[in-house]
């Protein structure tokens, strides 16, 4: 949802969906075409990734959802650049 928007959203299972359904229900109104097991969903999103991790990596106000997914990303796409975190 990070390559799409600056989401600090807290997603929650609500009766008859989970937290999951929600995000892929919020993300299919960006990239319409979101299949969860699209084995080229990696290549779709490259272009996005510098503003996901950009997005991800930003400060979050109190109360927030929060996730360090951000520096996880910009860790292992070095590692596959230089062959070293």
């Amino acid at each position: 949802l990070l390559h799409f928007t600056d989401s600090r959203k807290k997603y929650v299972d609500i009766p008859g969906r989970s937290a999951c359904t929600e995000v892929i229900r919020e993300l299919r109104g960006f990239f319409t075409k979101y299949q969860k097991n699209d084995p080229r969903l990696f290549s779709k999103l490259t272009d996005r990734m510098p503003e996901a991790i950009d997005r991800a990596q930003r400060p979050h106000s109190e109360g927030s959802s929060f996730s360090d997914i951000g520096k996880l990303v910009a860790r292992l796409l070095r590692l596959g650049e230089t062959g070293s975190a």
